[in-house]
């Protein structure tokens, strides 16, 4: 993964956050279903709907985790001055 400059990569990290939000709220569209105890059941949780649900989720999720793993070290001082201007205001 190779990055042009810290405004690049930040888009990059929005839209990969952004693909993680939403394989997140396909599978909430399954807690309606829950029981009593907050646990699924074994028939929505063995359904293919739900496992495709949470094999996307899991691919976002590690997609953005091994980003953010580069993204933090490459762009540290940004990072920081970002921050730095976001709560100076």
């Amino acid at each position: 993964m190779t990055f042009r400059n810290f405004k690049a990569a930040t888009n990059q990290r929005d839209r990969l956050s952004a693909s993680v939000d939403e394989a997140s709220a396909k599978i909430r569209a399954f807690d309606d279903q829950r029981g009593p105890m907050g646990l699924l059941p074994d028939s929505v949780r063995l359904s293919d709907e739900y496992q495709s649900a949470q094999a996307e989720y899991g691919h976002s999720f590690a997609r953005l985790r091994g980003f953010n793993r580069q993204y933090v070290k490459i762009f540290k001082k940004d990072i920081q001055e970002a921050r730095r201007k976001k709560y100076a205001a």
